[in-house]
């Protein structure tokens, strides 16, 4: 199976060049003309090589880069930077995703082969690595699945016990209630006896009573009055009820959005409300930081200190603010180093996303 390069480059001419200095190499090319078309055809079908074009509309290639790192099925494909200017080594980091020296604009074909080549090596090397790494997993999957088709089983024989209880439940009510056996003069003998045996009860109970014991005829049907309930003394009555305390307002929770989470990346920082939420960003030079205002919005998290993430975000604060009419929250996320910022508004989402280029901060 032929290698497959893919070509990520805005410029149509520079696609036309590279396919006619690759003519007589062994490589499968494929295009892609923007950032978006490059993640999709890398996720689609992941290449061996990305040529990978830094400077490009939508989408850069180091914002490209990021989101091929985070992804499990691309972050092993080995990515050739391509810039007009050389790039310094610090502006990507090469210690968790494999990412060769840029080619500097215009490149001869000898160069391209070349890096090409030791691009595609590199690869073959990573490879073996994550194939070790994937077959615990594939073990640890086929146990899950017996563990699946066990309980499976077992949930099944329940539900057919249960089911056959449920029927001979119904069969019984469904029944008609048995009728009883109708009386018939076999039973005159024991109904004699029952009348004979309690006339000689009365009778002799009457003969042994004493003839001067006054039998009472008016039976005494005084009202039953309940004893007074008493408590024991410095108590209150049993009876008393206790009243219900006031709800105060200052115990309700204010209403409004609320700050539920902060994502950190490499190169964004995402922040979920429970409501749409307008913020305002502002850099301070003084601290070096992104400053985010958010109106009416209460803070609930545990923390107000966060830990940074990767070389550009060293921390994000977390701090109340207070107005003569209202209550705000202000995020503060630190640099490393001045950088363009970009704010959007997405629903509950509020996206801080930092890249080179353009406007710069100072």
């Amino acid at each position: 199976m032929l290698p497959t390069v893919l070509i990520a480059d805005d410029d149509k001419s520079l696609h036309s060049v590279v396919k006619r200095m690759l003519k007589d190499t062994p490589y499968k090319l494929r295009s892609a003309y923007n950032g978006m078309e490059a993640l999709a055809a890398a996720k689609a079908s992941p290449p061996d090589v990305i040529l990978l074009d830094i400077n490009m509309p939508d989408k850069d290639g180091l914002e490209v880069l990021a989101e091929l790192r985070e992804n499990p099925a691309t972050r092993n494909i080995c990515v050739v930077p391509v810039s007009e200017a050389p790039l310094q080594s610090n502006r990507m980091d090469r210690s968790s995703f494999p990412v060769q020296d840029c080619i500097p604009k215009p490149f001869d074909a000898n160069k391209l082969q070349e890096r090409i080549s030791h691009a595609l090596r590199h690869s073959e090397e990573i490879l073996p690595e994550a194939n070790r790494a994937v077959l615990p997993l594939e073990s640890q999957l086929e146990k899950l699945s017996n563990q699946t088709v066990r309980r499976g089983r077992q949930i099944n024989a329940a539900f057919e016990t249960l089911s056959r209880r449920l029927n001979k439940l119904e069969q019984k009510q469904n029944e008609p209630p048995k009728k009883a056996a109708p009386w018939s003069w076999h039973h005159a003998p024991t109904a004699l006896a029952g009348v004979a045996l309690g006339t000689l009860v009365t009778f002799s109970l009457l003969h042994h009573a004493p003839s001067n014991t006054p039998i009472p005829l008016q039976a005494s049907f005084a009202p039953i009055i309940p004893a007074q309930q008493t408590s024991a003394p410095g108590l209150p009555p049993a009876t008393a009820k206790k009243k219900p305390r006031p709800i105060k307002q200052g115990n309700l929770a204010p209403k409004g959005p609320v700050l539920r989470s902060i994502r950190r990346q490499h190169f964004r920082v995402t922040l979920n409300t429970t409501q749409p939420v307008h913020g305002r960003a502002v850099y301070s030079p003084k601290e070096n930081a992104v400053v985010l205002e958010l109106p009416e919005t209460r803070s609930g998290l545990k923390r107000r200190n966060l830990p940074g993430y990767g070389k550009l975000i060293t921390r994000v604060r977390v701090l109340p603010t207070k107005t003569k009419s209202s209550q705000g929250t202000r995020v503060m996320i630190y640099l490393a180093r001045p950088v363009s910022y970009k704010i959007t508004q997405n629903g509950k989402k509020i996206l801080v996303d930092f890249f080179y280029g353009g406007r710069v901060m100072k």
